[in-house]
Protein backbone atom coordinates (compact mmCIF):
# COMPACT_ATOMS: atom_id res chain seq x y z
CA UNK A 1 0.00 0.00 0.00
CA UNK A 2 1.19 3.33 -0.76
CA UNK A 3 0.15 4.81 2.39
CA UNK A 4 2.02 2.38 4.20
CA UNK A 5 5.26 2.93 2.63
CA UNK A 6 5.61 6.59 2.94
CA UNK A 7 4.50 6.12 6.55
CA UNK A 8 7.22 4.06 6.93
CA UNK A 9 9.86 6.54 5.09
CA UNK A 10 9.04 9.31 7.39
CA UNK A 11 9.39 6.98 10.62
CA UNK A 12 12.33 5.68 9.39
CA UNK A 13 14.25 1.89 9.89
CA UNK A 14 16.20 0.72 12.88
CA UNK A 15 19.96 -0.60 12.82
CA UNK A 16 18.43 -3.82 13.99
CA UNK A 17 16.08 -4.43 11.46
CA UNK A 18 18.89 -4.85 9.08
CA UNK A 19 18.40 -8.40 7.17
CA UNK A 20 14.97 -8.50 7.33
CA UNK A 21 12.93 -9.93 4.75
CA UNK A 22 9.34 -8.57 3.36
CA UNK A 23 6.99 -10.08 0.45
CA UNK A 24 4.68 -8.02 -1.02
CA UNK A 25 0.93 -9.81 -1.50
CA UNK A 26 -1.37 -7.84 -4.07
CA UNK A 27 -5.26 -9.05 -3.93
CA UNK A 28 -8.38 -8.71 -6.27
CA UNK A 29 -11.40 -10.36 -6.52
CA UNK A 30 -10.09 -13.48 -8.36
CA UNK A 31 -7.09 -14.25 -5.55
CA UNK A 32 -3.91 -13.20 -4.48
CA UNK A 33 0.09 -13.46 -5.16
CA UNK A 34 2.75 -13.15 -3.11
CA UNK A 35 5.74 -11.39 -4.16
CA UNK A 36 9.77 -12.81 -3.88
CA UNK A 37 11.26 -11.87 -0.53
CA UNK A 38 13.24 -8.55 -0.60
CA UNK A 39 15.54 -8.23 2.05
CA UNK A 40 15.95 -4.79 4.06
CA UNK A 41 19.30 -3.24 4.23
CA UNK A 42 20.16 -0.74 6.74
CA UNK A 43 23.01 1.63 6.59
CA UNK A 44 23.93 4.25 9.31
CA UNK A 45 25.39 7.61 8.52
CA UNK A 46 29.34 7.62 8.41
CA UNK A 47 30.96 7.76 11.83
CA UNK A 48 33.34 11.39 12.44
CA UNK A 49 37.10 10.32 11.33
CA UNK A 50 36.69 7.15 10.00
CA UNK A 51 35.05 7.50 6.71
CA UNK A 52 31.95 4.88 5.78
CA UNK A 53 32.29 1.67 8.03
CA UNK A 54 30.51 -1.43 8.57
CA UNK A 55 27.50 -0.80 10.38
CA UNK A 56 27.63 -4.15 12.36
CA UNK A 57 29.51 -4.94 15.49
CA UNK A 58 32.27 -6.24 13.96
CA UNK A 59 35.76 -7.52 14.46
CA UNK A 60 38.36 -6.03 13.31
CA UNK A 61 39.27 -7.68 10.38
CA UNK A 62 36.13 -5.62 8.51
CA UNK A 63 38.01 -2.16 9.64
CA UNK A 64 40.06 -0.92 6.56
CA UNK A 65 43.88 -1.54 6.94
CA UNK A 66 45.64 1.48 8.27
CA UNK A 67 43.23 2.91 10.63
CA UNK A 68 43.73 3.80 14.07
CA UNK A 69 41.53 3.84 17.20
CA UNK A 70 42.92 5.12 20.30
CA UNK A 71 40.62 4.65 23.33
CA UNK A 72 40.29 5.64 27.09
CA UNK A 73 38.58 4.22 29.54
CA UNK A 74 37.70 4.49 33.25
CA UNK A 75 37.21 1.38 35.66
CA UNK A 76 35.32 0.90 39.06
CA UNK A 77 36.15 -2.20 41.35
CA UNK A 78 33.03 -2.56 43.59
CA UNK A 79 32.63 0.74 43.61
CA UNK A 80 36.12 2.13 43.80
CA UNK A 81 37.53 3.67 41.04
CA UNK A 82 40.72 1.71 39.60
CA UNK A 83 43.65 2.86 37.03
CA UNK A 84 42.48 4.13 34.29
CA UNK A 85 42.87 1.91 31.18
CA UNK A 86 44.39 2.98 27.40
CA UNK A 87 44.33 0.99 24.24
CA UNK A 88 45.14 1.40 20.37
CA UNK A 89 43.96 -1.05 18.32
CA UNK A 90 45.81 -0.80 14.81
CA UNK A 91 44.23 -2.67 11.81
CA UNK A 92 47.42 -4.07 10.04
CA UNK A 93 45.67 -5.81 7.03
CA UNK A 94 47.11 -9.02 4.92
CA UNK A 95 49.18 -11.39 7.02
CA UNK A 96 50.55 -14.76 7.48
CA UNK A 97 50.64 -16.42 11.30
CA UNK A 98 51.94 -20.01 11.28
CA UNK A 99 52.11 -20.65 7.49
CA UNK A 100 48.23 -19.45 6.79
CA UNK A 101 47.04 -16.18 5.22
CA UNK A 102 45.30 -14.33 7.44
CA UNK A 103 44.30 -10.81 8.66
CA UNK A 104 46.28 -8.74 11.63
CA UNK A 105 45.39 -6.60 13.84
CA UNK A 106 47.13 -4.64 16.77
CA UNK A 107 46.05 -4.04 20.40
CA UNK A 108 48.41 -1.68 22.21
CA UNK A 109 47.49 -1.35 26.06
CA UNK A 110 47.95 0.66 29.03
CA UNK A 111 46.95 0.88 32.48
CA UNK A 112 45.48 -1.71 34.49
CA UNK A 113 46.14 -4.82 33.06
CA UNK A 114 49.41 -5.36 32.22
CA UNK A 115 50.89 -3.33 29.27
CA UNK A 116 51.30 -4.99 26.21
CA UNK A 117 51.40 -5.71 22.32
CA UNK A 118 48.17 -7.96 21.62
CA UNK A 119 49.21 -9.33 17.66
CA UNK A 120 45.27 -10.95 16.66
CA UNK A 121 45.29 -13.50 13.48
CA UNK A 122 41.82 -14.08 12.26
CA UNK A 123 39.70 -14.69 8.81
CA UNK A 124 36.36 -13.22 8.26
CA UNK A 125 33.88 -14.37 5.60
CA UNK A 126 31.19 -11.80 4.59
CA UNK A 127 28.83 -13.68 3.02
CA UNK A 128 28.40 -16.67 6.40
CA UNK A 129 29.55 -13.68 8.98
CA UNK A 130 31.21 -16.90 9.92
CA UNK A 131 34.82 -15.83 11.96
CA UNK A 132 37.97 -17.93 12.27
CA UNK A 133 40.81 -17.37 15.21
CA UNK A 134 44.09 -18.61 14.17
CA UNK A 135 46.13 -17.40 17.39
CA UNK A 136 48.24 -14.82 18.42
CA UNK A 137 51.47 -13.45 19.65
CA UNK A 138 51.04 -11.66 22.96
CA UNK A 139 54.02 -9.86 24.84
CA UNK A 140 53.96 -8.62 28.46
CA UNK A 141 56.00 -6.04 29.07
CA UNK A 142 57.53 -2.92 27.38
CA UNK A 143 61.20 -2.90 27.67
CA UNK A 144 62.89 -4.28 25.07
CA UNK A 145 65.14 -6.45 27.26
CA UNK A 146 62.49 -7.59 30.23
CA UNK A 147 59.50 -8.77 28.49
CA UNK A 148 57.50 -12.40 28.58
CA UNK A 149 55.62 -13.53 25.27
CA UNK A 150 52.62 -16.44 24.46
CA UNK A 151 52.62 -17.72 21.42
CA UNK A 152 48.94 -18.92 20.84
CA UNK A 153 47.94 -21.18 17.90
CA UNK A 154 44.72 -22.72 17.24
CA UNK A 155 44.72 -26.50 17.27
CA UNK A 156 41.87 -26.62 14.76
CA UNK A 157 40.94 -23.04 13.88
CA UNK A 158 37.67 -21.64 15.57
CA UNK A 159 35.10 -21.16 14.19
CA UNK A 160 32.53 -18.45 15.32
CA UNK A 161 29.20 -17.29 13.88
CA UNK A 162 28.75 -14.31 16.81
CA UNK A 163 28.62 -11.57 14.38
CA UNK A 164 25.12 -13.47 12.53
CA UNK A 165 23.73 -13.88 15.78
CA UNK A 166 19.81 -12.31 15.92
CA UNK A 167 19.11 -10.78 19.27
CA UNK A 168 18.44 -13.64 21.89
CA UNK A 169 20.67 -16.33 20.06
CA UNK A 170 23.23 -17.82 21.51
CA UNK A 171 26.01 -19.95 20.48
CA UNK A 172 28.62 -22.17 22.52
CA UNK A 173 31.98 -22.08 20.73
CA UNK A 174 34.77 -24.89 21.93
CA UNK A 175 38.71 -23.58 20.88
CA UNK A 176 41.68 -25.62 22.17
CA UNK A 177 45.25 -23.87 21.45
CA UNK A 178 48.76 -24.82 21.79
CA UNK A 179 50.25 -22.09 23.89
CA UNK A 180 54.37 -21.62 23.69
CA UNK A 181 55.52 -18.78 26.75
CA UNK A 182 59.00 -17.24 26.56
CA UNK A 183 60.39 -15.04 29.37
CA UNK A 184 63.36 -12.59 28.49
CA UNK A 185 65.59 -10.97 31.33
CA UNK A 186 67.69 -8.61 30.46
CA UNK A 187 68.19 -9.85 26.53
CA UNK A 188 68.46 -13.24 27.71
CA UNK A 189 65.79 -15.65 26.45
CA UNK A 190 64.58 -18.67 28.64
CA UNK A 191 63.51 -22.26 28.11
CA UNK A 192 60.36 -22.26 26.28
CA UNK A 193 57.69 -23.52 28.39
CA UNK A 194 54.52 -24.85 26.31
CA UNK A 195 51.06 -25.91 27.42
CA UNK A 196 47.66 -27.14 25.87
CA UNK A 197 44.71 -24.87 26.76
CA UNK A 198 40.73 -25.60 26.13
CA UNK A 199 37.91 -22.80 26.61
CA UNK A 200 34.38 -22.94 26.33
CA UNK A 201 32.56 -20.03 25.72
CA UNK A 202 29.00 -19.30 25.26
CA UNK A 203 27.86 -15.83 23.29
CA UNK A 204 24.16 -14.40 23.44
CA UNK A 205 23.85 -11.34 21.46
CA UNK A 206 21.09 -9.41 23.30
CA UNK A 207 20.42 -6.30 20.97
CA UNK A 208 21.20 -3.19 19.79
CA UNK A 209 20.88 -0.50 22.85
CA UNK A 210 21.93 2.88 22.79
CA UNK A 211 24.51 3.82 25.46
CA UNK A 212 25.30 7.21 26.85
CA UNK A 213 28.95 7.17 28.47
CA UNK A 214 31.57 10.04 29.30
CA UNK A 215 32.74 9.65 25.62
CA UNK A 216 29.72 10.14 24.39
CA UNK A 217 26.51 8.55 22.95
CA UNK A 218 26.77 5.45 21.10
CA UNK A 219 24.13 2.74 19.70
CA UNK A 220 25.65 -0.46 20.23
CA UNK A 221 25.48 -4.25 20.34
CA UNK A 222 25.16 -5.90 23.80
CA UNK A 223 27.12 -9.11 23.75
CA UNK A 224 27.94 -11.40 26.67
CA UNK A 225 30.81 -13.55 26.71
CA UNK A 226 30.53 -16.59 29.25
CA UNK A 227 33.89 -18.64 29.61
CA UNK A 228 33.46 -21.58 31.38
CA UNK A 229 34.79 -21.56 34.81
CA UNK A 230 34.53 -17.70 35.27
CA UNK A 231 32.52 -14.73 35.45
CA UNK A 232 30.02 -13.77 31.84
CA UNK A 233 31.32 -10.49 30.86
CA UNK A 234 28.45 -8.02 29.07
CA UNK A 235 29.80 -5.81 26.75
CA UNK A 236 27.98 -3.07 24.91
CA UNK A 237 30.40 -2.85 21.39
CA UNK A 238 30.08 0.32 19.15
CA UNK A 239 28.17 -0.44 16.24
CA UNK A 240 30.77 0.04 13.21
CA UNK A 241 33.73 -0.35 14.80
CA UNK A 242 33.39 -2.81 17.14
CA UNK A 243 35.13 -0.99 20.16
CA UNK A 244 33.91 -1.61 23.89
CA UNK A 245 31.82 1.16 24.84
CA UNK A 246 30.89 -0.39 28.19
CA UNK A 247 31.69 -3.70 29.81
CA UNK A 248 30.56 -5.17 33.39
CA UNK A 249 31.30 -8.32 35.05
CA UNK A 250 30.84 -9.31 39.07
CA UNK A 251 32.09 -6.15 40.44
CA UNK A 252 34.12 -4.36 37.72
CA UNK A 253 32.26 -1.76 35.24
CA UNK A 254 34.52 -0.45 32.57
CA UNK A 255 33.05 2.86 30.57
CA UNK A 256 34.58 4.76 27.50
CA UNK A 257 35.59 8.17 28.59
CA UNK A 258 37.24 9.38 25.21
CA UNK A 259 37.84 7.85 21.75
CA UNK A 260 39.48 9.02 18.36
CA UNK A 261 39.57 7.18 14.89
CA UNK A 262 42.70 7.89 13.25
CA UNK A 263 43.21 10.93 15.20
CA UNK A 264 40.22 12.65 15.10
CA UNK A 265 37.49 12.62 18.23
CA UNK A 266 34.57 10.53 18.03
CA UNK A 267 31.48 11.56 20.44
CA UNK A 268 28.92 10.08 18.39
CA UNK A 269 28.17 7.11 16.33
CA UNK A 270 25.59 6.72 14.17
Amino acid sequence: RKDAYASRNENGVALSENGLRYRVVVRDAIGSVTSRAAVLNVAAAPGGGGGSVPTTCVPADLLPTGMVIRADWAITVMGMAGTPLSATLTIVGPSTFQGRAAFESRLDTTGTFFPGVTRAFSSFDTASRVFTAYGAIVRLGTEPNNYTEVTSVARQPALSSRYALAAGQSETVTATSDNTLVTVLNGTSGAPVTSTETTTTTITFHGMETVTVPAGTFLTCKVTDHVAGSSPATNWLMVGYGMNVKTVTDNTTQVLTAVTVNGTALTRFP
